[in-house]
């Protein structure tokens, strides 16, 4: 099954615009392929999380969404927090909640236009073996560049992937971050 997601991720990223803002080519879907990490017994053949980033005008803010594997998700929360947090179920810990917010606000920064912005944590969603979680950046009343840092759960898995989708209006650009590349630049000048 992640095997097919993983192949939908890849081809996804490819309907967007990649960020060429520091020289960087565009990978190939080769590239992408081969620098998954390889399965070791009992584990994910992969790590991957997708960040959306959506800029609405009439609020004057970011709207974003994490799409994160829950079984990842835990593994990176219980290292950082020493204790069981079973997301989703009846035995949830009572403060994931609290947990989620501080790992998101330490693992992902944006910066728009030069200027940094607090976090605002919404909430968290779980549907069968992905957790959503929603953020919120206000007081954005333009962007014509955004850089986004994220370390989400590099400090886990050494082949994590984060792909990073940003939208204003109709223009797309998408971002491949990982372990060794934590942030890049978008424009939409």
């Amino acid at each position: 099954m992640k095997n097919i997601l993983l192949i939908i991720l890849i081809c996804f990223v490819f309907n967007f615009s990649y960020s060429n803002s520091n020289n960087y080519p565009r990978p190939s879907i080769q590239y992408l392929i081969s620098s998954i990490q390889y399965p070791a017994p009992n584990s994910h053949e992969f790590y991957v999380s997708i960040t959306d980033i959506r800029y609405n005008a009439n609020n004057e803010s970011l709207e974003i969404t994490f799409k994160i594997f829950t079984d990842d998700f835990e593994k990176a929360l219980e290292t950082v927090n020493g204790e069981r947090i079973f997301i989703g179920t009846d035995k949830e810990h009572k403060e994931t909640d609290a947990f989620i917010e501080k790992y998101l606000k330490k693992s992902f920064s944006v910066s728009v236009d030069n200027r940094g912005y607090d976090l605002v944590y919404i909430g968290k969603e779980v549907e069968i073996d992905m957790t959503y979680c929603y953020i919120e950046v206000l007081g954005v009343n333009n962007i014509e560049e955004i850089e986004v840092t994220s370390t989400l759960l590099t400090d886990v898995f050494d082949g994590q992937k984060n792909i990073v989708h940003i939208k204003k209006g109709k223009i797309k650009r998408s971002m491949l971050l990982s372990k060794g590349r934590e942030s890049d630049v978008v424009s939409f000048k």
